[in-house]
């Protein structure tokens, strides 16, 4: 380009973002503007930025510091048992346990976690569906313990009816469940027995937990949850272990069918979760979950094939009480469900942001191929506002006028949308220029989650242009100050699903990004009526999401509705996934929404999201890290 050239598009700008694919082989690149190299790429830069996004994208599940980290885990938990008040409740915890030709080594290190328990007021049901098991028999013989109940089996009903079986047999206030074959930590009962204490309503209680193989030496694969989220239930049981119920819940809801056998604990769990009066989760490894080949750890479904099934009608049936028209079906990813929610069948109002006439025609392309384009009513916000009606005209889409006056932010624009909205009590699709729909029910699948009164938001999964994921989500926190990070930006389909899955599956986050969100204004009445504060289309979104969720509303992002974003992302060497909002949105956001900031959907104490990934919450130094495997590979000759 030219010195000097007043024509030049980079002449008065305060930025340029370029986007180059480089060669692997050679990964050079210099970009120089009137003379002088503004930027450059070189193989030992490629690599360091290799070796931190490999890092980074870590999660605790596979992360080797987890061995290291256990002391400061263990460290956590014994304090806060300590710290407990003295129980003013001490309530009978039945454990049930099905039998059925349990390795006899097995059962005695079940036997021996229970008989560890620091909380003592517990009863032991084992239901023994192999009562001719005489190496098992003998085991059970070994402990004489008057809080040991056996209830042996004419025959054998299947984990699901020896589960019953072992309910009827509890007299327990609350019945946990346990498998045969795993452990329980010492203070698993404590845990619950004071969080019971600190709110007895609570009706539904589950923690943390690890793998193991043969002994507790070898822990691995931790698994630190999130409070109750309600739609990473709905995509896999995350709950899983150490289910505990009231018994108030129990008597209201009907025992597991023979025909959910194998996810008989997903179905108590979802039943539960539908009266509990209160749900308790256990930030701790409280429960150790043995991997052996006749388990399903590890996702190896070959050993009860029949259990995705049973889980699919688990979940149909959970939506048939709760009263939404909706369908689980299997993924590619086993015990992982998507769930089909019927679409609205009402007006959409869409407030479509544009920044060019080019932009907007590719913008209205995407919208017109929607399956439910017959539903959309456009209001282009943007430049020229009033041009923009016949050119939406010309793709058969309906338009509606409500152009931005010049000066005015595209919050003040936006607040009369959402009153035509609330008004007429219609969703609004908030959408950029940028994104452009993958498939062509995207928007009618967006559509059918907010049949479901719980949620106020729903978002399809944004990718750039190259494959890889833009956004899945948006973690809220306070670090010094007001924070948003995108999760699980640079995924692709074929990489998994990150931790926890949620980069492949349906999950309630604190917020999401600006480009492209389906909202219900009438669940969020009241937020635009300061809408002119917001300077920041990113802040206003976090402001919606803060609205609806202390109004104990969902925020999802929906993986099977996917739309591309051709707004361009920066890497290089700093951390872009952290959102720039500016100071003044941020100081506002934190007077506005210091819980939800503190207290994120996804929050674990043993996990952080800073990177815009899961991480062990352990001080490391990425880039020291990246250096000493560059060089390591260097010795090695590797490139």
């Amino acid at each position: 380009m030219p010195e000097g050239d007043a024509t030049s598009p980079l002449h008065n700008a305060h930025s340029v973002v370029i986007s180059v694919t480089l060669p692997d082989e050679e990964p050079r690149l210099r970009i120089c503007y009137e003379g002088a190299c503004v930027a450059r790429m070189t193989p030992r830069r490629h690599a360091l930025l290799r070796n931190r996004q490999n890092l980074l994208m870590v999660n605790p599940a596979i992360d080797g510091a987890f061995h290291t980290y256990l002391s400061v885990h263990n460290a956590m938990l014994q304090s806060a048992a300590d710290q407990m008040p003295p129980f003013s409740l001490h309530p009978l915890i039945s454990i049930v346990v099905p039998l059925f030709h349990t390795p006899p080594h097995y059962a005695r290190a079940m036997l021996d976690s229970v008989m560890a328990q620091r909380y003592a007021n517990w009863e032991l049901v084992l239901v023994n569906a192999s009562p001719e098991d005489e190496a098992l028999s003998d085991v059970l013989a070994e402990y004489s313990d008057r809080r040991i109940n056996i209830v042996p089996m004419n025959e054998n009903l299947g984990i699901a009816g020896n589960t019953n079986a072992g309910i009827h047999a509890c007299t327990g206030d609350y019945i946990a469940f346990l498998d045969h074959d795993d452990v329980l930590d010492p203070l698993a009962l404590h845990m619950y027995v004071g969080a019971l204490n600190e709110d007895p309503a609570t009706d539904l209680f589950y923690c943390d937990e690890d793998n193991f193989h043969e002994t507790l030496s070898d822990r691995y694969s931790p698994i630190f949850k999130p409070d109750f989220n309600i739609d990473l239930l709905y995509s896999h049981n995350y709950v899983e272990h150490f289910l505990m119920v009231s018994k108030w819940a129990l008597d209201q809801v009907d025992l597991s069918p023979n025909d959910v056998r194998g996810a008989q604990d997903y179905d108590l769990t979802l039943k539960v979760a539908e009266i509990a009066r209160g749900i308790y989760h256990a930030p701790y490894l409280l429960y150790h979950w043995r991997a052996h080949p006749g388990s399903t750890n590890g996702g190896n479904m070959d050993n009860k094939p029949y259990a995705i099934q049973a889980s699919i009608h688990a979940l149909d049936r959970h939506f048939e009480r709760i009263g939404v028209d909706a369908r689980a079906r299997e993924t590619d990813i086993p015990c992982v469900f998507s769930i089909a929610y019927q679409p609205l069948k009402e007006p959409i109002h869409v407030a479509l942001r544009y920044r060019s006439i080019e932009g907007l025609h590719a913008s209205l392309a995407s919208l017109a191929a929607q399956t439910h384009r017959g539903w959309l009513r456009i209001h282009p916000i943007g430049p020229a506002a009033g041009e923009a009606l016949p050119i939406i005209e010309e793709y058969g889409l309906s338009a509606s006028a409500a152009p931005a006056v010049k000066g005015e932010t595209y919050a003040q624009a936006l607040a009369p949308l959402f009153d035509i909205a609330e008004q007429e009590g219609t969703p609004l699709l908030l959408c950029s220029d940028a994104v452009h729909f993958d498939e062509i029910h995207c928007i009618e699948r967006l559509s059918g989650c907010l049949r479901r009164s719980d949620i106020a938001i729903a978002a399809p999964k944004l990718f750039s242009p190259d494959g890889l994921v833009q956004h899945a989500g948006c973690h809220l926190g306070i670090e010094g100050d007001m924070r948003a990070t995108l999760i699980n930006q640079g995924f692709g389909s074929h990489m998994g699903g990150g931790y926890l899955g949620v980069a492949e599956c349906c999950c309630d986050f604190g917020s999401i990004s600006s480009d492209c969100l389906l909202i219900a204004p009438t669940r969020v009445s009241g937020a635009h009526r300061d809408f002119e504060s917001w300077t920041s289309a990113d802040a206003l979104v976090h402001h919606l999401a803060c609205t609806a969720r202390s109004e104990k509303l969902n925020i999802v992002v929906l993986p099977e509705a996917t739309a591309t974003v051709n707004a361009p992302i920066i890497w290089d060497w700093h951390n872009e996934r952290a959102q720039t909002i500016p100071k003044g949105d941020r100081e506002r956001l934190e007077q506005l929404w210091p819980e939800c900031l503190r207290h994120d959907p996804l929050d674990n104490p043993h996990v952080y999201f800073r990177n815009g990934y899961a991480n062990l919450a352990v001080d490391r130094d990425i880039e020291k890290e990246a250096r000493r495997i560059y060089w390591h590979d260097q010795l090695l000759g590797k490139r």
